[in-house]
């Protein structure tokens, strides 16, 4: 067995990786070992070359390969490295907590395994509450994607868990949540801004502290990294030799080259592709690959394209839109990185690591600004968040989900999918003025809205002589009757889908003879919704996309609010 596990031919590493200079490369075969997962990367080769259960590596060995075989099939296909990571730390993480209960992962009980880590991912969200939901349900979606290779199936074990995507969205909606969520925002670009401003190259040479003073009166001291002195030396004690290390420090904090600058130097360079972000739409991995160089600007649609301008040659193509507000703040920090870097420097936000090197798919973990947001109180929001944030306050003032699709640099399809959230005033808003563009509408008991002037009802002519008929009261009468109208929003498009799930449930739970079902008043209805959702959704890509979107919930069980209760109550009584 010893030899069988020894086999050059056998070895789990990712050769085609890149690695920083002080990073030690990935090796799944320590997965084989007990406790191999929770070993650093550093001691792999202590940890294999110590005794071991034969027998145990032995069961463990055929899944560990597999893995390892679809992660090498995805570099080949070119996904990005980041990615791999992340799926490679899932399966550590994985592999730890099976350790932690001397579980034998294998390909038959893979699944049951998979299913108990869920449930202590999610002991730790909701009890020990030292895991956020979308990470752990990240960490769990990786691990889907490959066991359902590995089985060949359309879907991994993760849909048969209570682990999913949808409980992670607890967020408070209504006016009042948009209000706080966009203060949040601006307080945190307003901080950004200051702290680009007050870490210009001058402040940066002079001599330690650098004491920034904001505009809400707190004060930052800058040490780039050296210890804060203590004040007067009180001789014979561990702070008497903090206060003298100071002293020999003196010369270097005055020293206002790069090496003793770092961390400030870095500190800025994370500000700005925060700001860079958030500008121009562009995600963390497409802004860390971004060149230094000369840019010139052409006014579009009260925005500025940016192109390269290279020396010799016609511009190429759009680099990034960007408002043009911003031109000064980005042409700022390109003269602030002339000062910095050597003219053979081409990163446009170059991190300076302090001793090591790191892997060329580096992007930044933020470190300095998060900490400067929690000393000053400030909610710190990530580059995703940023995107987000753009996107939905373009697609609110512009209404366009293209145009808004186009300057966030992806797809109308994940502008609606990834980034769009409900949003209470543009609901009303769209609701509002669709009826003031059309004819006087009052609000009927279903979804969309009503153009009877004086709250009549007339049966429409197309409708079966068995569906409900038309009235005032409820939802079902009420989209049998002519003056019924849609409504161009998502919000309708979720709601309508959401009754019609209501209706599908009342038909399931139908005792009657299965054979007459086809003209039942119900069946009509729900036949009624579809064929309304699927004239809503034709000839508009927008509305297409809404409709996708409203099918997505309700395959997650995101009701609208409108018909939740009663789904609720429904499955309530079944069980």
């Amino acid at each position: 067995m010893g030899k069988i596990m020894e086999n050059k031919d056998l070895n789990l590493v990712f050769p085609s990786m890149a690695y920083g200079t002080h990073e030690w490369p990935y090796d799944f075969i320590v997965l084989t070992r007990l406790g191999g997962a929770i070993t650093p990367r550093n001691l792999y080769p202590q940890i294999m070359q110590m005794e071991s259960d034969q027998n145990r590596m032995l069961r463990r060995f055929p899944f560990v390969k597999l893995l390892h075989e679809c992660l090498l099939s995805d570099l080949a296909r070119g996904l990005r490295q980041p990615t791999i990571v992340a799926r490679i730390r899932a399966i550590i993480i994985f592999y730890a907590w099976a350790d932690s209960k001397a579980e034998d992962i294998t390909l038959d009980n893979v699944e049951t395994i998979f299913s108990a880590w869920t449930e202590a991912l999610l002991h730790r969200v909701k009890i020990k509450k030292d895991l956020k939901h979308m990470t752990a349900y990240r960490y769990a979606k990786h691990l889907d994607l490959l066991i359902a290779r590995i089985q060949n199936t359309r879907s991994g074990p993760l849909h048969k868990t209570r682990l999913s995507a949808e409980s992670q969205k607890k967020r408070v909606l209504g006016t009042q949540a948009d209000k706080q969520n966009l203060q949040q925002s601006f307080e945190y670009g307003h901080l950004l801004l200051e702290l680009s401003e007050s870490l210009s190259y001058e402040a940066i040479i002079q001599p330690l502290p650098l004491i920034i003073n904001l505009t809400s009166g707190q004060v930052l001291e800058e040490w780039s990294g050296y210890p804060k002195p203590i004040g007067p030396n009180p001789e014979g004690s561990k702070e008497g030799k903090k206060y003298r290390y100071r002293h020999r420090s003196k010369r270097t904090e005055a020293d206002p080259s790069l090496k003793t600058r770092l961390p400030l130097v870095n500190l800025r360079v994370e500000i700005e592709i925060l700001i860079f972000i958030s500008q121009t739409g562009l995600n963390l991995t497409q802004a860390c690959k971004m060149k230094r160089g000369s840019f010139r600007y052409q006014t579009v649609n009260g925005e500025l394209d940016v192109y390269r301008v290279f020396k010799g040659r016609k511009q190429g193509e759009v680099e990034f839109r960007i408002y043009k507000e911003y031109r000064i703040i980005f042409e700022r920090y390109l003269d602030w990185l002339d000062q910095i870097l050597s003219e053979d420097d081409e990163r446009l936000f170059p991190f300076f690591p302090k001793y090591q090197i790191p892997s060329i798919h580096f992007t930044p973990s933020f470190h300095a600004i998060i900490l400067r947001c929690k000393q000053l109180g400030v909610k710190y929001f990530p580059p995703s968040a940023l995107r987000n944030t753009r996107s939905n306050w373009l697609l609110r003032k512009s209404r366009n989900p293209n145009l808004t699709a186009e300057m966030s640099q992806h797809t109308a399809k994940t502008l609606i999918h990834v980034y769009e959230k409900p949003h209470h005033q543009s609901a009303a808003a769209e609701i509002s003025n669709f009826h003031r563009s059309f004819e006087p509408v009052t609000i009927p008991p279903s979804p969309g809205a009503c153009a009877s002037l004086n709250l009549e009802f007339q049966q429409a002519s197309d409708a079966h002589k068995n569906s409900p008929k038309a009235d005032c009261i409820n939802a079902a009468g009420c989209l049998f009757c002519s003056f019924h109208r849609d409504v161009d929003s998502f919000d309708y498009a979720w709601s309508l889908m959401t009754y019609r799930t209501l209706k599908v449930r009342e038909i399931e739970k139908f005792r009657g003879a299965r054979s007459n079902i086809g003209m039942h008043p119900t069946k009509l209805l729900v036949d009624r919704i579809t064929e309304r959702l699927e004239r809503f959704s034709l000839n508009s890509a927008a509305r297409e996309d809404w409709k996708r979107e409203a099918e997505s919930r309700m395959r997650e069980e995101r009701y609208h609010p409108m018909f939740a209760g009663i789904i609720e109550l429904m499955e309530t009584s079944i069980a």
